[in-house]
């Protein structure tokens, strides 16, 4: 039987609706591949931000135990002036949009982690000796390099970037770092008990 001209007409309707369904199908899926890779991107380039963060950490507190040494011995702020907690910043082209939410917001809440341990070393450089002072510096350059490299794992592991393989001399680095943390937060403990100890024996 042959098609009215209304079959004809529904016939195209259809197959129009059709390719449009495959267009926005195939539109959905480059999109899809784009804001995966632009999530990658973005991911390592934040993990690679942090991990050198780690690493200048680490250099900050091996310049800060021989600054504490000579500013025993010299009784003097000389030694520790040039020596602080690193500066930090993530580049501006990082797409936070597009990376896993939950890991966004900490990596955006680094930068003010920082801010506070900063600050809490200016009052540190300001109240304290020198010697207490170039101590804490080794302690919250140890925290911020370990955190750093928490953050930039959990880039790597929640937006499809390959693991971090470090070599040479950063091949121990995350162990060093958690090793060196675990010390001296039980060293503190120690001191911090014996200070509440010796305080307690003399208002007794």
């Amino acid at each position: 039987m042959p098609l009215e001209w209304s079959d004809y007409v529904k016939l195209a309707l259809a197959s129009s609706a059709v390719s449009s369904v495959i267009a926005l199908a195939h539109s959905s899926w480059k999109d899809g591949r784009a804001h995966k890779r632009d999530a990658r991107d973005s991911a390592l380039t934040a993990a690679l931000v942090l991990e050198q963060y780690a690493r200048d950490c680490r250099s900050m507190m091996y310049k800060a135990s021989p600054a504490a040494e000579e500013a025993a011995r010299t009784q003097s702020y000389d030694p520790v002036e040039d020596i602080g907690l690193p500066q930090f910043q993530f580049p501006g082209e990082i797409e936070w949009k597009w990376l896993n939410h939950k890991n966004a917001v900490a990596l955006r809440e680094f930068p003010a982690m920082l801010l506070s341990a900063r600050r809490f070393l200016g009052a540190t450089y300001e109240f304290e000796d020198p010697v207490i002072y170039a101590e804490e510096l080794e302690f919250q350059c140890a925290k911020a390099a370990k955190k750093a490299l928490e953050l930039a794992a959990q880039a790597r592991r929640k937006n499809g970037v390959s693991k971090w393989e470090p070599e040479g001399g950063d091949a121990e680095l995350g162990d060093e770092l958690n090793r060196l943390v675990t010390d001296m937060e039980a060293s503190r403990e120690v001191f911090y008990e014996r200070q509440a100890k010796m305080h307690k024996e003399m208002l007794a």
